[in-house]
């Protein structure tokens, strides 16, 4: 076993009983292994893994293939890799580099941890202004930070599910993030109306008894939304 790549000169040298003698000389090369190198980030799931090759090649040779194994199942021939999981799950990633003359291979693994993503989603109902507006949170996502925004300057919300009260009728739009430890956010809007109420007001003059009264509706519609019906008591 030769201790390091190189070229080394091998002698065979044959003696006969009558001491004659003979000699051959042969050039021995002793190929060296690729050294196997590479990095990553773990990423959220729906994110694509990247993979960069940082592998260098034996001093007395070239890098042939290179073969990288996903934990997955997934595998690519690529110098470097891209590669998008379907599961969150710690994978191990290995990278086999193999030299170009002989194929002398050395394989480094190492583990990419894809971490779930939050889905955020929520629903809420137009109300009336005056009353408040409920919004129940259906997101999904564990050690999750909530951030409520209500699209109206007011501060943010932490809470799961929430409720507001709003200063003035308006559409606004509301936001709702939800924030993993690993940043593997999310964000859902939705737009919610705060109705105003409409100006009831009507005109009419005093009659003598048994003479028709004439009343005049002169009321205003709310600014957003429309008159539904009118109610008369007399």
């Amino acid at each position: 076993l030769y201790a390091a790549e190189g070229n080394y000169d091998v002698w065979l040298v044959a003696t006969s009983s009558d001491n004659c003698v003979d000699s051959v000389m042969q050039t021995v090369n002793v190929y060296g292994y690729p050294t196997t190198a590479f990095n990553f980030s773990d990423v959220c799931l729906g994110q694509p893994a990247s993979f960069t090759n940082l592998s260098l090649p034996p001093s007395n040779d070239n890098i042939g293939q290179v073969i990288w194994n996903f934990g997955d199942g997934g595998s690519s021939s690529n110098w470097n890799a891209v590669h998008n999981y379907s599961l969150p799950d710690s994978f191990t990633v290995s990278l086999t580099v193999y030299s170009e003359t002989l194929s002398c291979a050395t394989t480094l693994s190492d583990t990419i941890v894809v971490y779930p993503h939050i889905v955020t989603n929520f629903t809420t109902s137009d109300v009336c202004f005056g009353n408040t507006v409920n919004f129940s949170n259906s997101s999904v996502g564990a050690n999750a930070v909530w951030e409520w925004n209500f699209g109206d300057g007011s501060a943010f919300d932490a809470n799961y599910n929430t409720s507001h009260d709003y200063a003035a009728p308006g559409i606004y739009l509301v936001r709702l993030v939800g924030i993993s430890p690993n940043c593997c956010n999310d964000t859902t809007f939705r737009q919610v109306t705060v109705y105003d109420a409409p100006v009831a007001a009507f005109t009419t003059e005093d009659v003598c008894y048994n003479e028709l009264a004439t009343f005049t509706n002169t009321s205003q519609q709310p600014t957003y939304g429309s008159l539904g019906s009118w109610y008369c008591f007399f």
